[in-house]
């Protein structure tokens, strides 16, 4: 997987951040600057960025972990859900 070349290469640890902030050595970035991120990597590739904000990215990525290893475990820690229920009653209906 390309993420994992990028992870390997740049030789990141569990502690390291995915976006690490430029300006404060330690952080990450904020959350608007990453969203700017993700919109303009939607315009650049010429899609609706009304249908491709970060939340919506975060749920089809979220889908597609669920269809392939059925561990609602994984998607609630992934979306940061405090109970399993909420993540259960958003993904159960994928086969």
């Amino acid at each position: 997987m390309l993420e994992n070349q990028w992870i390997c290469t740049n030789e990141l640890s569990l502690s390291d951040f995915l976006f690490p902030n430029s300006r404060k050595s330690g952080h990450h970035i904020c959350y608007h600057y990453y969203a700017n991120i993700v919109k303009n990597w939607v315009s650049k590739l010429g899609l609706v960025i009304a249908q491709y904000d970060t939340h919506s990215l975060s749920h089809i990525k979220a889908s597609l972990i669920y269809a392939l290893t059925k561990n609602l475990r994984a998607i609630q820690l992934l979306l940061g859900h405090s109970k399993l229920q909420n993540a259960g009653n958003n993904y159960t209906f994928i086969r």
